[in-house]
């Protein structure tokens, strides 16, 4: 593709094009001067700066997210611009953190996708992001927190040991119950929860972020607890507004940065019961098996493969 000056209303008109799913490839835009590249999807409820660089540019790439079957592509530039499409290079190094869903994710990663994926396992069991204070199931104090203290540095160090181009946090095994703290019940839903969620939401990413790693907060699939694993099930795992709550915490953190961003689960996990409580796929409901593996990672590849690196 190549555009002159003098093909810009105005000298700076947005030229608009309409690229076909490419997961993982870059655009590799090279100007003489200022160029912003920016992108929507077809349906156009996502968007997101691309590339935003002044003046003298000689090379810059961005990759290409991948929100369907094509994206629109916009080109603002204060001069002649060439633009390329390069191919990803493989593979992209995950880091795999959060709770134990993180840890079974990592385990059952397809071997189809060990080319395209390199992924490493910082999960801490029966950690998310609430590090004080007891959860509460059936009206009765479970289990305490104490074991996820200084959750953030534990996530950072994981990056910090790899370097990894992208670090995808998994939660909402541990966020959907109440809590017991300083001797009274927070309930799960009230602004109070929702802020002890958010602000260990916050911790984490920032920690991340600090360490040098993009951040993918993965959508909380709906949960169906049956036993399994000699684990007993928590009904409340299995009440859906519990997850949607807090995919709308995570889609609110994702907004805040730019180096964040928000990633979805099988939907058909809440629509379809023979695939979400099926336990070939999560053996108790939560976790993913030898199945579920590759089921949730086809869905995910060419979301992970469309973040920026």
């Amino acid at each position: 593709w190549r555009v002159g000056a003098a093909d810009f209303l105005g000298g700076g008109a947005e030229v608009v094009r309409v690229v076909g799913a490419q997961p993982g490839f870059s655009l590799v835009v090279s100007s003489e001067g200022g160029a912003t590249l920016t992108a929507l999807d077809l349906a156009g409820t996502q968007s997101r700066v691309l590339m935003s660089s002044p003046g003298g540019v000689v090379a810059a790439s961005a990759v290409l997210p991948t929100w369907g079957e094509a994206v629109v592509v916009g080109i603002r530039a204060e001069s002649s611009w060439d633009l390329a499409l390069t191919p990803p290079v493989l593979p992209v190094t995950v880091d795999l953190t959060g709770d134990s869903v993180a840890i079974t994710m990592a385990i059952n990663l397809p071997n189809s996708l060990n080319g395209t994926f390199s992924v490493r396992d910082s999960g801490i069991q029966g950690c998310g992001v609430i590090d004080a204070g007891s959860m509460m199931s059936g009206g009765k104090v479970r289990r305490n927190f104490s074991a996820c203290a200084n959750f953030p540095d534990r996530w950072a160090a994981g990056v910090a040991a790899r370097a990894p181009d992208v670090t995808i946090v998994v939660i909402g095994a541990w966020e959907v119950f109440d809590l017991w703290r300083d001797g009274v019940v927070v309930p799960f839903g009230s602004a109070e929860h929702d802020a002890i969620v958010a602000d260990g939401i916050s911790r984490g990413v920032n920690a991340l972020i600090a360490a040098g790693t993009e951040v993918a907060l993965l959508e909380v699939p709906c949960q169906y607890p049956v036993a399994g694993g000699g684990l007993s099930p928590l009904p409340e795992r299995g009440e859906f507004w519990r997850s949607d709550r807090l995919n709308i915490l995570l889609r609110a953190a994702a907004a805040e940065d730019p180096r964040v961003h928000f990633i979805t689960t099988p939907p058909e996990f809440c629509t379809d019961v023979s695939i979400g409580n099926n336990k070939r796929l999560r053996w108790d409901g939560t976790h993913n098996g030898p199945a579920g593996g590759p089921f949730i990672w086809t869905h995910l590849r060419d979301q992970i493969l469309g973040l920026p690196r």
